[in-house]
Order: C-alpha cells, then structure tokens, then sequence
C-alpha cells in the first residue's frame, strides 16, 4: 500500500484494514505466512500515520490469528497474537550532508526503532509491514511451552496419553569414560 504524503492531514491518516476484505492485505498475509494459514485465519491492520516535519510516523497493530504446526508433537494449533507497530520513515533528502542526525535528535527516533528511507512524495508501507510480521514469528512454533512431544519408540503424542514404551538409556560419547580406571 503505497502512502501519499501529500495527503496526510495534520492529525494523521488512519489505515484500517483486513485480510478478509482487503486484497493487497490478503496477500502479504499470504506472502509473508502462507504455510501457517488455515481457513478461518485472519490479520487486521490498525495504524495511524502522522506526518512530523518530512518523516513518517506509523504506530498501531497488527492482530492476526494463524494455525502453524507444533515442532515437538506435530499437532496443528490456533495462535492469536497482538503485534504492536512503530515505525518511522525518514525522507532520502534529509539523510543527505548530515541533516538525518538533526531530524532523528527532532523527533527522538530511538536507537531500538525501526526507520526505513522513502524517496519522492510516497511510502511504501508493505516492506516493513512484511518484515515486521516475519520478525515477530517465532524460531519454533510450539503448541505450548511444556509440550511433551512425541515418543521416540512409538510416536504417540504425549501429550494426549502415555505410551507404555520401556525408556531407552541414553548413550553418550562419555558413556566410554565410565569403564575408565584412574589409578594414583
């Protein structure tokens, strides 16, 4: 979605948007987490645009709701998440001949936000509402924090039930050490 500064009034733009209605939202959903999107899942965009000076100040959320699979059990599960959104976008003009370092001191952008440069008289919002949505995907997706996993012998979720598997001992490496005699 591309962003005319020229139209942003005074109090800012709002940009309410959802997958289920709004297509170029559809797709960078898709885009950005097809293979965790079931029937049902949805992302809602909810961002106010402010215009100080000649950056772009965008805070809001991103609310979604996506059915990944869990990396211990294999079940597939409902995750709701509320991503909060903070942005800035600084103009190429300004970053020119130091003048970036003045508007950033302006405006306080913190070491810890994300700033993107725009050209012209227009920002494109989707590469960071892309990356902000990968980012905010965890490395692993687990059904729960203490998820059992799967039983190595006979690969029952355990979770749901217990097996009657006989553990196994484990071997180590070090497992050699153990018949290894010190003498003094």
């Amino acid at each position: 979605m591309k962003l005319n500064i020229d139209e942003i009034p005074d109090e800012g733009v709002s940009i309410v948007a959802t997958s289920s209605q709004d297509e170029w939202l559809n797709q960078l959903f898709k885009k950005a987490l097809g293979d965790r999107i079931g029937d049902g899942d949805s992302l809602k965009l909810d961002l106010t645009a402010s215009l100080i000076g000649s950056q772009v100040e965008c805070l809001g959320s991103f609310y979604y709701s996506i059915h990944p699979i869990c990396a211990r059990c294999g079940s597939v599960f409902c995750l709701h998440e509320d991503l909060p959104l903070h942005f800035h976008y600084v103009s190429a003009a300004d970053t020119q001949m130091g003048r970036h370092q003045k508007r950033e001191e302006e405006i306080n952008i913190a070491e810890d936000e994300d700033f993107s440069i725009y050209e012209g008289r227009s920002v494109d919002l989707d590469p960071m509402l892309y990356e902000q949505l990968i980012l905010a995907q965890p490395t692993i997706y687990l059904c729960k924090q203490d998820c059992k996993g799967l039983c190595p012998q006979c690969g029952i979720n355990l979770n749901t039930q217990a097996c009657q598997c006989v553990p196994t001992p484990k071997v180590t490496p070090f497992d050699a050490l153990k018949g290894f005699k010190v003498s003094k």
